[in-house]
């Protein structure tokens, strides 16, 4: 059964309705223009990437929508002239400065579609052509900015590469093939381009063989970097050069950097050396004993002083404990501060026994040495040893204890008489008293130390005897000798 024309019609404007549906979800901007590049349809796209509305839009002719803005010469040629000769354009590039939204450039497309006039009338009231321009508009402008970006970026890689002091090689990440190398690396190593490009990484001493190199890679994968401070580089003559490398996991290759750093490590030693002389002479000259011990108490080396005190050779010193110099139970204590100082890694400072044992004299030197120690760490904060200086001090703790003695004997006749001994500050404050003259007094401590002379209970019972003992305190502080 044939179907009636009104039907038919309604079939076809279910249809592009349908097609109207799904323009207007499309992403990009989508028009639709007449023969005369009037726009019959916009999609919401549209409006929103070019600041306008469907007012402004539907039924203008396509140059002078926004003002004119859409008045460009090379759209309106590929409208004009191209489109009726091909039928069809793909990613046609315009690029155009527009007042609201500003310079933008655009891949568009676009196709002639020829349609049945019933068909035009039922897409937009007064459309009677049987031609259509559907027109897609894809704003590349955010991706084109991107792209130059890169270049230059990539510009600037390839600059900095070619010029770098460093020697460079970007290495394929599996195969170990040297893809590129620059300048400097091929002066550093003795090859020329070419020969470099028919080399892998292990070729020039960089991982020993392809195992080795993968395992390198998986380091990369995991690390992101792979850095040697010194590696043997070998060039051209094969020779080595002492080389820092780091090797830098990029997308697809492997960037190696090689920095020849045998002047670097030439000046090191000759500043460690000088260094290692001014440690020396500053610890020969300490009038301190010295020395140094690694992490298992073990001597490294100490100075002339306490190889003096141990009747050896500073150098000999070195591979000894202090079971070797200092009775068993003195070299346990040792060895047991050694190993709390190392291991909360903090100094100590403590006095101690020091006995030396003179097989030679057949003699014994005792005394008492004041020790400090102090944890020895390597770059990574690691400690590896200890560093220990010391000082006799036995005079000084006998000179103390003779004081000490004499003080308790002063102490002792200071505190026999039953007569007021005293002494005051300058202002008149008692400091000290003898205590036998006190008790005969019945006086407390607390009623008269830290009080002036007069105010204590000897006087209190006379305001003249108070005055006349304050006035000659005053006279006493001022150098006078006064009897009262």
């Amino acid at each position: 059964m044939k179907k009636s024309i009104p039907d038919h019609e309604q079939e076809l404007e279910i249809l592009l309705n349908y097609a109207n549906s799904i323009i207007a979800t499309l992403r990009e901007p989508f028009l639709v223009l007449d023969a005369d590049l009037r726009v019959v349809s916009a999609n919401q796209a549209f409006y929103s990437a070019f600041k306008t509305t469907e007012k402004n839009t539907i039924g203008c002719l396509l140059p002078d929508l926004g003002d004119k803005q859409w008045d460009i010469p090379g759209l309106l040629k590929l409208l004009k002239e191209i489109i009726p000769e091909k039928r069809a354009v793909k990613d046609y590039e315009v690029e155009h400065k527009f007042d609201r939204i500003g310079e933008r450039a655009m891949i568009l497309n676009a196709c002639q579609l020829h349609v049945l006039k019933k068909i035009a009338a039922i897409i937009a009231a007064g459309v009677k052509e049987e031609e259509l321009i559907l027109l897609a508009i894809e704003d590349i402008t955010e991706r084109k900015h991107l792209q130059m970006e890169l270049k230059e970026s990539e510009e600037r890689f390839r600059r900095a590469f070619e010029t770098s002091r460093d020697g460079l090689l970007l290495v394929h990440k599996t195969e170990g093939d040297i893809l590129n190398s620059n300048e400097s690396v091929q002066v550093l190593l003795g090859y020329s381009h070419g020969e470099l490009m028919k080399m892998k990484l292990w070729g020039i001493g960089i991982a020993r063989d392809r195992t080795d190199f993968l395992k390198v890679v998986s380091r990369l994968e995991k690390d992101g970097v792979v850095h040697y401070e010194e590696a043997g580089v070998r060039t051209k003559n094969g020779s080595k050069i002492n080389s820092e490398v780091i090797l830098v996991n990029k997308a697809k290759v492997i960037q190696c950097n090689i920095r020849d750093i045998t002047e670097r490590k030439r000046i090191e030693g000759e500043l460690a050396q000088a260094k290692e002389e001014q440690y020396r002479t500053l610890i020969e000259n300490l009038p301190q004993k010295v020395f140094l011990k690694d992490v298992n108490s073990v001597y490294v080396s100490c100075n002339e002083n306490y190889a003096r005190d141990l009747n050896i050779r500073p150098e000999e010193i070195a591979g000894k404990t202090d079971y070797e110099f200092f009775p068993t139970y003195l070299a346990e204590k040792y060895r047991t501060d050694d190993k709390s100082v190392m291991e909360s890694g903090k100094s100590v400072s403590l006095e101690e026994e020091y006995v030396v044992i003179d097989s030679y004299l057949n003699e014994t030197k005792r005394g008492v040495i004041n020790t400090v120690k102090v944890p020895v760490r390597n770059r990574a904060g690691a400690v590896t040893g200890l560093f220990g200086l010391f000082w006799d001090i036995t005079d000084k703790k006998r000179a103390e204890e003779r004081l000490q003695e004499s003080e308790r004997t002063i102490r002792a006749l200071f505190d026999q008489t039953f007569q007021f001994i005293g002494m005051l500050a300058v202002d008149g404050t008692v400091l000290e008293a003898n205590r036998t003259a006190m008790q005969f007094a019945g006086i407390n401590e607390s009623d008269c130390f830290g009080k002036p002379f007069w105010d204590t209970p000897w006087w209190t019972h006379s305001k003249e005897l108070q005055d006349k003992l304050r006035d000659a305190i005053t006279k006493a502080a001022g150098g006078e000798t006064v009897f009262l």
